[in-house]
């Protein structure tokens, strides 16, 4: 079973409706493939300005979103053309800056028994290896103080910890501080940290996580915070990869 059969498994692709978060240039759902509605926070064209200068990214494979955050909430943007049956977001977890918040808001789109499928980077084969796994308490204050963009605390744990882990390595050889450069310099820091003083928007990965870490926690939080969702199942890394599986189902 690959990754995307891993990943879906359960979830109607061909007869449910689905909302994916963060598709940009490689979905996991195609429009061909099932009924899907694409979110993201920006519009296209946005995204395709941001992806000219990345090489990682093929600007022209860029799908079209359906639903862009910049124009109101998720639930109300989305409420009216759901329920979803079922929901998917890869490497998209991570950056938001209070994740049980956004849990509760996809847990309001689903229908009974509707399942959210992510991928997560896993803190010991990725750039966030040195960094602390977030609590339980930062995650209930994030949800009580409702961040809507990353907060100067989680930016500047993002940029002055996160390293140059190389994936693969890391299986094999347990990185040392001594042995990773650092991903910034104190001056790009700055200049970083500077443009989010300033109010501009800046992107990190605002939570970190290991699989057993997330199966840990994220019960108890979501039974702290009166969220509707349970894991249905986890899947630890596969050797040389960088994630971790999961999804949970609304109850």
């Amino acid at each position: 079973m690959d990754r995307r059969e891993r990943l879906l498994g359960g979830c109607p692709v061909t007869t449910g409706l689905g909302l994916e978060f963060g598709p940009l240039a490689n979905p996991v759902v195609r429009k061909d493939e099932g009924r899907i509605v694409y979110v993201d926070h920006i519009d296209t064209d946005a995204l395709k300005g941001k992806a000219v200068n990345n090489p990682n990214v093929d600007e022209t494979a860029i799908v079209a979103v359906d639903v862009d955050l910049r124009r109101g909430p998720l639930v109300e943007q989305c409420g009216p053309l759901g329920p979803f049956d079922y929901v998917v977001a890869s490497h998209v977890f991570e950056h938001l800056p209070n994740p049980i918040g956004w849990l509760r808001d996809v847990a309001s789109l689903l229908v009974p028994g509707g399942v959210i499928a992510l991928a997560v980077p896993d803190r010991r084969y990725t750039f966030d290896f040195f960094r602390a796994e977030t609590t339980i308490a930062q995650l209930v204050a994030y949800d009580l103080e409702n961040w809507t963009k990353p907060s100067l605390t989680q930016l500047t744990d993002h940029f002055f910890h996160v390293r140059r882990v190389d994936t693969v390595a890391a299986w094999a050889v347990t990185p040392t501080i001594e042995s990773v450069p650092r991903h910034h310099d104190d001056e790009s820091v700055a200049r970083v940290l500077g443009r989010a003083v300033a109010g501009r928007h800046v992107d990190c990965h605002c939570t970190v996580w290991t699989s057993g870490h997330f199966g840990r926690v994220i019960p108890e939080v979501l039974r702290l915070r009166e969220v509707p969702l349970r894991i249905r199942w986890l899947d630890d890394p596969v050797p040389g990869t960088n994630e971790f599986l999961v999804q949970l189902v609304r109850v």
